[in-house]
């Protein structure tokens, strides 16, 4: 289950009331050990080990995500976070953020990926889903 942070839901209510136009951010899958958070704020609880990387979510090309149906989306492929990871990890959320860090999106997965020391963090084919109600 996914759901918008209140500062994106506000840019979107503001773009479909003609109040401002949304330019299409840059943006990157984050993982989290717990809740990033709702506000729109920085990302919190972010993972923090050597290793880590976030993912962009368009290669220029195509996106990390199927086309949305049915109000959800999810990795249509399986993901890779940097490299080995030097702590043990559990990850349970994941957030959309933008450039500067600042979640746009997030998800708590179905799911939590767990890696050990000495692995590398990745995401098998549908293990990260964001939906829209």
């Amino acid at each position: 289950m996914g759901s918008k942070t209140t500062a994106f839901a506000n840019s979107i209510l503001d773009l479909s009331t003609g109040r401002t136009a949304l330019a299409l951010p840059t943006t990157f899958l984050a993982l989290c050990t717990a809740d990033p958070g709702s506000a729109g704020g920085a990302i919190a609880h972010e993972v923090a080990t050597v290793g880590y990387a976030r993912v962009p979510c368009s290669t220029g090309v195509s996106s990390i995500f199927s086309a949305a149906s049915s109000g959800a989306t999810s990795n249509p492929g399986t993901l890779t976070f940097g490299s080995a990871v030097a702590v043990d990890v559990t990850v349970t959320f994941a957030a959309i953020i933008d450039s500067g860090g600042l979640v746009l999106q997030r998800a708590q997965l179905g799911t939590p990926l767990v890696c050990p020391a000495g692995q590398t963090i990745t995401a098998a084919t549908g293990a990260i889903t964001f939906t829209e109600t």
